[in-house]
């Protein structure tokens, strides 16, 4: 352990899919003297609600070049390591069966796993550099954005970042992988994908490249120089969480065949949700839980702005792009409104309350949920809708005002403080709009959609549904009985 640079912690990660185990070995090459705390996150950004990821860890050690190191748990999540003052070297296991976005998963076809997953963090020297080393069975390939030191491209190897918060930021994805490259605004874009073997890249990534496209000429400037999609297909998977030039997607095989269009379109709104929040969660930030380091749930009322205003855009997206036709555009949008008038927690929560409940609602629904609780994610994209055509009335735009704050934070690495947002918006645009807005994020019940939709010549009806599976979107006689 001697020879280990001052500059940078190293971790060396063995994927062992026969017992579904990241093993790690940690080298600190200088450790607090006598007492070093180690940690793993509570939450993970993206996802706000408690995971415990300690849990996953099977079993711990340290030694140096004098033999083992006292280590003891001193919270759920947190460990003291009585050191010497010299180099030394943590060795752990981390249990991964978990088929999601989130954690990490192995088994003997692929692996993945989200950095906060697997990195301990060594509390005092989170802003030295981190170094990964990744190693696995002979015949896989990898992918990750994170920067490559060394090995060809899709093998195992060396991979660094700055400091913990951008390795920790970075997903990685193994196995037999099939991929395609596309650009998008000039800049390199891949899609990478495990658990399929027969989609249709191509057609995927001519798709994806339009969305992309749209996006990047939609706010006018990059916050990275370059872009992978990583995709998991299962049976009947379905989640995303973004990343720093990056997004870790899960999703059915089915969506991915090219033979159902609302499935495959499903994935690109997936994947455009992912890639917008580039600009809008990566980018921008809400600084309240940019600021923390995941040990402990950080409220907040803002959850709505950014994921309700990149729900409105993730299918907007894709209509504006061309691969979404009109009447489909219009479909979707009536099941998300179908979605809000069925549920009578509307009537119980209001947005601001659904974002401050997120860390113990929204993630843990129950049989009771729809009638006391409502999304975030479906109210939030409706509210952003309202908020559109409001602006629009007054000749100008929902696009407009986030350029505006994308413009005028010179993008990379702006927080928002918690309602800055409707301080914005009412300094930018006109004080009536900020106070309607604040109307419908504090009330409980329902917006004004069919009064906003009038005003561009859309009529919203409603109807009884024709069978149990109907979501609405459809007139009655195309409606599935």
């Amino acid at each position: 352990m001697g020879d280990t640079a001052a500059a940078e912690l190293i971790y060396r990660v063995h994927a062992d899919p026969r017992t579904h185990c990241f093993t790690v070995h940690l080298d600190i090459p200088a450790p607090v003297e006598q007492e070093q705390v180690l940690t793993m996150p509570v939450w993970i950004p993206g996802s706000y609600t408690r995971r415990d990821l300690a849990r996953h860890i099977v079993d711990i050690r340290a030694e140096d070049d004098g033999g083992a190191l006292a280590l003891r748990k001193i919270d759920t999540h947190r460990w003291l390591l009585t050191s010497r003052g010299q180099a030394l070297r943590l060795h752990y296991s981390v249990y991964a069966l978990d088929l999601s976005v989130r954690t990490a998963y192995l088994d003997g076809h692929m692996g993945f796993f989200n950095g906060p997953a697997l990195f301990l963090r060594v509390e005092g020297q989170e802003k030295l550099r981190h170094r990964l080393e990744l190693s696995g069975p002979a015949d896989w390939q990898v992918a990750t954005a994170m920067p490559r030191t060394s090995g060809a491209d899709l093998s195992w190897g060396s991979f660094a970042a700055a400091d913990h918060r951008h390795f920790c930021n970075h997903p990685v994805l193994m196995g037999a992988l099939g991929l395609v490259d596309f650009e998008a605004a000039g800049l390199p874009h891949r899609l990478v994908l495990a658990g399929h073997e027969q989609p249709d890249l191509p057609a995927l990534g001519r798709d994806l490249a339009k969305v992309c496209a749209w996006q990047q000429e939609f706010w006018g400037a990059s916050p990275f120089r370059s872009y992978h999609f990583l995709c998991m297909a299962s049976a009947g998977g379905y989640g995303g969480l973004e990343h720093e030039s990056s997004s870790a997607l899960l999703c059915a095989r089915d969506d991915l065949g090219g033979g159902d269009r609302a499935a495959w379109q499903r994935f690109l709104g997936l994947a455009s949700h992912e890639y917008f929040h580039s600009w809008w969660v990566q980018a921008m930030h809400p600084a309240s839980l940019w600021e923390s380091a995941g040990e402990a749930p950080v409220l907040t009322r803002d959850l709505w702005v950014f994921e309700g205003i990149t729900s409105y855009y993730d299918e907007l997206a894709l209509r504006r792009s061309g691969v979404l036709s009109v009447d489909g555009y219009l479909e979707g949008l009536g099941r998300e409104i179908t979605a809000l008038t069925v549920r009578p927690g509307q009537y119980r929560q209001s947005l601001r309350e659904s974002s401050e409940d997120a860390w113990i609602k929204l993630y843990h629904p129950h049989p009771n949920s729809a009638n006391f609780e409502v999304s975030y994610y479906n109210k939030g994209a409706l509210a952003a809708l309202c908020l559109d055509l409001l602006l629009r009335s007054r000749n100008s735009s929902l696009d407009a005002f986030l350029r505006h704050l994308w413009q005028t934070q010179d993008g990379a690495g702006a927080a928002l403080p918690e309602g800055d947002f409707l301080a914005r918006l009412s300094a930018w645009a006109d004080p009536e709009i900020a106070a309607e807005l604040e109307g419908w994020l504090a009330e409980r019940g329902p917006l004004p959609l069919a009064q906003q939709l009038a005003t561009v010549g859309l009529e919203l009806r409603l109807r009884p549904p024709a069978s149990p599976d109907d979501k609405g979107g459809k007139a009655a006689d195309k409606a599935p009985r």
